[in-house]
């Protein structure tokens, strides 16, 4: 199964570089402009990663990432013009994990969506095994106490 990507955003990443860099690393990209649209899209598609630009029409990035830690666990690249340390700040404050500044180079991109999506995914198969383990183990003894 191919890794889920939803980009929101109006300017950078509504451009099809980003979405084509994106399908030819390989991933499945869905695209929406807004970040009320882009919360909806959340629970629908359950991305791996979500690429959000600061600047959007309506809810801004800043809140729209507020609202995407509350409502999902997958990581957040945002992508802003500010070229300051109080944007990055600013970005990791608001439930970021990773702030990329415009002009954006599309192969850092796709390098750290990458990343992000071998952190996300194995911490998942990581939490799956454990809680498989833990069923077994504690459903397991349970079983063999009863037996005796």
């Amino acid at each position: 199964m191919r890794e889920r990507i939803l980009l929101i955003g109006r300017e950078v990443i509504s451009g099809r570089e980003v979405s084509r860099a994106l399908l030819e690393a390989g991933f499945a990209v869905t695209r929406v402009e807004d970040g009320v649209e882009g919360l909806a899209k959340v629970s629908e598609i359950r991305p791996d990663v979500v690429v959000a630009e600061d600047a959007l029409p309506g809810m801004d990035g800043w809140e729209t990432c507020r609202w995407l830690r509350r409502l999902s666990i997958a990581p957040v690249v945002m992508v802003g013009g500010e070229r300051s340390s109080r944007a990055l700040v600013k970005a990791l404050s608001v439930g970021a994990d990773v702030y990329l500044k415009k002009p954006l180079s599309l192969p850092e991109l796709v390098a750290r969506v990458r990343a992000l999506v071998r952190r996300h995914v194995s911490g998942m198969e990581r939490l799956l095994a454990e809680a498989r383990l833990f069923k077994y183990l504690r459903f397991g003894t349970v079983e063999g106490d009863a037996d005796k």
